[in-house]
């Protein structure tokens, strides 16, 4: 049985988001904005917190 390591666990979510990150590009056929990336981060986060509320 293998157990998951501290770094295990980053490295594996820095790849699933760097995954959905370059899928997105891929998809759209745009280039990375990382302000764009950022923002849509933020909308979300609110959008959260407003529903928790």
């Amino acid at each position: 049985m293998k157990y998951w390591t501290v770094l295990d666990v980053t490295l594996r979510c820095l790849a699933n988001l760097l995954m959905k990150i370059a899928f997105a590009i891929w998809r759209d056929q745009t280039v990375y904005d990382e302000n764009r990336h950022l923002a849509q981060i933020m909308r979300h986060q609110l959008r959260q917190k407003s529903s928790m509320a």
